[in-house]
Protein backbone atom coordinates (compact mmCIF):
# COMPACT_ATOMS: atom_id res chain seq x y z
CA UNK A 1 0.00 0.00 0.00
CA UNK A 2 1.17 3.64 -0.94
CA UNK A 3 1.74 6.34 0.89
CA UNK A 4 -0.27 9.33 1.74
CA UNK A 5 1.69 12.38 1.17
CA UNK A 6 0.46 15.58 3.03
CA UNK A 7 1.19 18.94 4.12
CA UNK A 8 1.03 20.39 7.81
CA UNK A 9 0.29 24.19 7.36
CA UNK A 10 -0.22 26.38 10.32
CA UNK A 11 -2.99 28.23 10.82
CA UNK A 12 -0.53 31.77 10.29
CA UNK A 13 1.02 30.68 7.09
CA UNK A 14 0.14 32.53 4.97
CA UNK A 15 1.22 35.68 7.35
CA UNK A 16 4.86 35.12 6.86
CA UNK A 17 6.28 38.08 5.00
CA UNK A 18 7.69 35.74 2.11
CA UNK A 19 4.31 34.57 1.21
CA UNK A 20 2.02 37.39 2.09
CA UNK A 21 4.51 39.83 -0.22
CA UNK A 22 3.95 37.23 -2.71
CA UNK A 23 0.19 36.62 -2.16
CA UNK A 24 -0.63 40.69 -2.20
CA UNK A 25 1.03 41.11 -5.30
CA UNK A 26 -0.07 41.57 -8.82
CA UNK A 27 -1.59 38.09 -9.94
CA UNK A 28 -0.31 36.99 -6.11
CA UNK A 29 -3.20 34.41 -5.98
CA UNK A 30 -2.22 32.41 -8.99
CA UNK A 31 1.50 32.64 -7.62
CA UNK A 32 1.05 31.24 -4.21
CA UNK A 33 -1.36 28.52 -6.05
CA UNK A 34 1.77 27.75 -7.73
CA UNK A 35 4.07 27.69 -4.87
CA UNK A 36 1.94 25.46 -3.30
CA UNK A 37 1.95 23.21 -5.78
CA UNK A 38 5.25 22.99 -6.49
CA UNK A 39 5.42 21.88 -2.41
CA UNK A 40 2.83 18.77 -3.43
CA UNK A 41 4.39 17.72 -6.21
CA UNK A 42 7.70 17.46 -4.51
CA UNK A 43 6.28 15.51 -1.72
CA UNK A 44 7.04 12.19 -2.45
CA UNK A 45 10.44 13.04 -3.52
CA UNK A 46 11.55 14.81 -0.48
CA UNK A 47 10.95 18.02 -1.90
CA UNK A 48 12.85 17.49 -5.38
CA UNK A 49 11.54 18.11 -8.48
CA UNK A 50 13.09 17.02 -11.60
CA UNK A 51 12.55 18.87 -15.12
CA UNK A 52 14.01 19.47 -18.09
CA UNK A 53 13.40 23.46 -18.56
CA UNK A 54 10.58 26.26 -17.08
CA UNK A 55 8.12 24.94 -18.98
CA UNK A 56 8.31 21.56 -18.24
CA UNK A 57 8.14 22.53 -14.81
CA UNK A 58 4.31 23.83 -16.02
CA UNK A 59 2.81 21.18 -17.60
CA UNK A 60 4.24 19.23 -14.18
CA UNK A 61 2.12 21.59 -12.02
CA UNK A 62 -0.32 22.08 -15.23
CA UNK A 63 -0.37 26.07 -15.05
CA UNK A 64 0.80 28.84 -17.83
CA UNK A 65 4.29 28.78 -18.45
CA UNK A 66 4.37 32.35 -18.24
CA UNK A 67 2.92 32.36 -15.09
CA UNK A 68 5.39 30.13 -13.90
CA UNK A 69 8.51 32.64 -15.73
CA UNK A 70 6.94 35.49 -12.95
CA UNK A 71 6.90 33.28 -9.71
CA UNK A 72 10.09 31.03 -9.84
CA UNK A 73 12.34 34.24 -9.76
CA UNK A 74 10.82 35.39 -6.65
CA UNK A 75 10.58 31.98 -5.34
CA UNK A 76 14.50 31.60 -5.96
CA UNK A 77 15.62 35.24 -4.88
CA UNK A 78 13.52 34.30 -1.41
CA UNK A 79 15.08 30.96 -0.89
CA UNK A 80 11.54 29.27 -0.88
CA UNK A 81 12.64 27.13 -3.74
CA UNK A 82 16.80 25.75 -4.29
CA UNK A 83 18.04 25.63 -8.15
CA UNK A 84 20.42 22.76 -7.68
CA UNK A 85 21.50 22.44 -11.47
CA UNK A 86 19.54 23.20 -15.05
CA UNK A 87 16.94 20.46 -13.99
CA UNK A 88 16.54 20.20 -10.41
CA UNK A 89 14.87 22.23 -8.03
CA UNK A 90 14.47 21.87 -4.33
CA UNK A 91 11.47 23.69 -2.30
CA UNK A 92 13.05 24.17 0.77
CA UNK A 93 9.49 23.98 3.16
CA UNK A 94 8.74 20.73 2.23
CA UNK A 95 10.68 18.72 5.16
CA UNK A 96 9.52 20.76 7.62
CA UNK A 97 5.80 20.32 6.93
CA UNK A 98 5.58 16.83 6.05
CA UNK A 99 7.62 15.46 8.78
CA UNK A 100 11.01 14.56 7.16
CA UNK A 101 12.57 17.91 8.45
CA UNK A 102 15.93 16.09 9.28
CA UNK A 103 16.66 15.53 5.73
CA UNK A 104 15.77 18.73 4.11
CA UNK A 105 17.88 20.56 7.14
CA UNK A 106 20.53 18.47 6.22
CA UNK A 107 20.32 19.08 2.20
CA UNK A 108 19.98 23.10 2.88
CA UNK A 109 22.83 23.23 4.65
CA UNK A 110 24.77 21.46 2.58
CA UNK A 111 23.91 23.64 -0.23
CA UNK A 112 23.86 27.04 1.72
CA UNK A 113 27.23 28.16 1.63
CA UNK A 114 27.84 27.12 -1.67
CA UNK A 115 24.25 28.94 -3.22
CA UNK A 116 24.14 31.94 -1.22
CA UNK A 117 26.70 33.67 -3.69
CA UNK A 118 24.34 32.27 -6.54
CA UNK A 119 21.27 33.60 -4.32
CA UNK A 120 23.19 37.29 -4.27
CA UNK A 121 23.92 37.31 -7.70
CA UNK A 122 20.53 36.66 -8.53
CA UNK A 123 18.68 38.91 -6.79
CA UNK A 124 20.62 41.39 -8.57
CA UNK A 125 20.09 40.54 -11.72
CA UNK A 126 16.28 39.59 -11.74
CA UNK A 127 15.71 42.43 -9.64
CA UNK A 128 12.63 40.96 -8.55
CA UNK A 129 10.04 43.63 -8.00
CA UNK A 130 6.37 42.68 -6.02
CA UNK A 131 4.25 45.69 -7.33
CA UNK A 132 0.75 46.49 -6.11
CA UNK A 133 -1.76 46.02 -8.41
CA UNK A 134 -3.28 48.55 -10.09
CA UNK A 135 -5.01 47.03 -13.26
CA UNK A 136 -8.23 48.13 -12.64
CA UNK A 137 -7.34 51.51 -12.03
CA UNK A 138 -5.39 51.14 -15.27
CA UNK A 139 -7.73 50.14 -16.88
CA UNK A 140 -9.77 52.89 -15.67
CA UNK A 141 -8.11 55.50 -16.49
CA UNK A 142 -7.73 53.74 -20.10
CA UNK A 143 -11.20 54.17 -20.64
CA UNK A 144 -11.07 57.62 -19.45
CA UNK A 145 -8.16 58.81 -21.46
CA UNK A 146 -9.22 57.00 -24.74
CA UNK A 147 -13.00 56.46 -25.05
CA UNK A 148 -12.87 56.16 -28.85
CA UNK A 149 -10.84 52.78 -28.79
CA UNK A 150 -12.28 49.80 -28.05
CA UNK A 151 -13.61 49.25 -24.29
CA UNK A 152 -11.82 46.35 -22.13
CA UNK A 153 -15.03 44.42 -20.99
CA UNK A 154 -12.97 41.74 -18.21
CA UNK A 155 -9.23 42.15 -16.79
CA UNK A 156 -8.04 38.45 -17.90
CA UNK A 157 -5.01 36.46 -16.70
CA UNK A 158 -2.94 37.30 -19.67
CA UNK A 159 -3.81 40.68 -19.12
CA UNK A 160 -3.09 41.32 -15.70
CA UNK A 161 -0.07 39.07 -16.48
CA UNK A 162 0.86 41.65 -19.47
CA UNK A 163 -0.17 44.97 -16.79
CA UNK A 164 2.46 43.39 -14.21
CA UNK A 165 5.45 42.48 -16.97
CA UNK A 166 5.13 46.43 -18.15
CA UNK A 167 5.58 47.02 -14.68
CA UNK A 168 8.94 45.66 -13.71
CA UNK A 169 10.27 46.41 -17.03
CA UNK A 170 9.63 50.11 -16.66
CA UNK A 171 10.51 52.18 -14.09
CA UNK A 172 7.68 54.30 -12.52
CA UNK A 173 5.20 52.08 -14.20
CA UNK A 174 3.56 51.40 -11.46
CA UNK A 175 2.52 55.03 -10.69
CA UNK A 176 -0.68 55.77 -12.49
CA UNK A 177 1.23 58.98 -13.94
CA UNK A 178 3.21 57.00 -16.17
CA UNK A 179 -0.17 54.91 -17.72
CA UNK A 180 -1.62 58.86 -18.13
CA UNK A 181 1.94 59.27 -19.90
CA UNK A 182 1.48 56.50 -22.11
CA UNK A 183 -2.69 56.98 -22.54
CA UNK A 184 -1.69 60.72 -23.58
CA UNK A 185 0.55 59.17 -26.44
CA UNK A 186 -1.92 57.03 -27.87
CA UNK A 187 -4.72 59.83 -27.79
CA UNK A 188 -2.23 62.45 -29.72
CA UNK A 189 -1.71 59.66 -32.50
CA UNK A 190 -3.82 59.75 -35.29
CA UNK A 191 -3.05 56.09 -36.62
CA UNK A 192 -3.49 54.82 -32.88
CA UNK A 193 -6.57 56.06 -32.44
CA UNK A 194 -8.12 55.06 -36.25
CA UNK A 195 -7.94 58.52 -37.96
CA UNK A 196 -5.76 57.66 -40.29
CA UNK A 197 -6.54 54.24 -41.41
CA UNK A 198 -9.18 51.16 -40.30
CA UNK A 199 -6.87 49.86 -37.73
CA UNK A 200 -7.11 51.12 -33.87
CA UNK A 201 -5.32 50.28 -31.09
CA UNK A 202 -6.94 48.81 -27.88
CA UNK A 203 -5.69 47.87 -24.25
CA UNK A 204 -4.26 44.35 -24.88
CA UNK A 205 -2.46 45.91 -27.76
CA UNK A 206 -0.99 48.95 -26.10
CA UNK A 207 0.26 46.75 -23.06
CA UNK A 208 1.91 44.27 -25.74
CA UNK A 209 5.76 44.17 -24.83
CA UNK A 210 6.23 45.18 -28.01
CA UNK A 211 4.14 47.75 -28.61
CA UNK A 212 4.99 49.27 -25.35
CA UNK A 213 8.68 49.03 -26.59
CA UNK A 214 7.56 51.02 -29.65
CA UNK A 215 5.57 53.72 -27.60
CA UNK A 216 8.59 54.20 -24.87
CA UNK A 217 10.62 54.68 -28.08
CA UNK A 218 8.95 57.82 -29.18
CA UNK A 219 7.48 56.23 -32.44
CA UNK A 220 3.98 57.41 -32.04
CA UNK A 221 5.22 60.42 -30.85
CA UNK A 222 3.04 63.92 -31.08
CA UNK A 223 4.32 67.18 -30.43
CA UNK A 224 3.52 68.79 -27.30
CA UNK A 225 3.21 65.42 -25.47
CA UNK A 226 5.20 64.08 -22.62
CA UNK A 227 7.79 61.79 -23.74
CA UNK A 228 9.92 59.66 -21.02
CA UNK A 229 13.70 60.17 -20.35
CA UNK A 230 15.92 57.14 -19.86
CA UNK A 231 15.15 57.23 -16.06
CA UNK A 232 11.53 56.90 -16.47
CA UNK A 233 10.55 60.28 -15.68
CA UNK A 234 8.30 62.52 -18.19
CA UNK A 235 9.21 65.16 -19.68
CA UNK A 236 10.94 67.16 -22.58
CA UNK A 237 14.66 67.12 -23.32
CA UNK A 238 16.34 70.72 -23.37
CA UNK A 239 18.97 71.99 -25.86
CA UNK A 240 22.21 73.26 -25.05
CA UNK A 241 20.44 76.63 -25.08
CA UNK A 242 17.51 75.89 -23.19
CA UNK A 243 15.20 76.60 -25.75
CA UNK A 244 12.69 73.98 -28.03
CA UNK A 245 14.42 70.52 -28.33
CA UNK A 246 15.73 69.53 -31.60
CA UNK A 247 15.25 66.09 -33.22
CA UNK A 248 19.73 65.48 -32.06
CA UNK A 249 18.40 66.33 -28.41
CA UNK A 250 15.42 63.89 -28.50
CA UNK A 251 17.58 61.72 -30.00
CA UNK A 252 19.60 61.73 -27.56
CA UNK A 253 17.04 61.33 -24.61
CA UNK A 254 15.57 58.20 -26.48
Amino acid sequence: MGKIHFLKLKADYFNQEKLRTLRLSAGGETFTVIYLKLMLFSLQNSGLLMCDNIADLAETIDEQTGNVEIALPYLLAQKLVIQHSETEYEVVNVGALTGSEDISAERVRRFREKQDAQYRQLSALVNVQIKRDISEEIVALYHEKLPMLARCIKISDKRRSNIMQRMTEYKGADKLEFWENVFDIVAQSDFLIGAKTDFKADLEWIINKSNMLKIMEGRYKPSGIKQFSRDGKAGSPKNSAGGTPSTADWEAVL
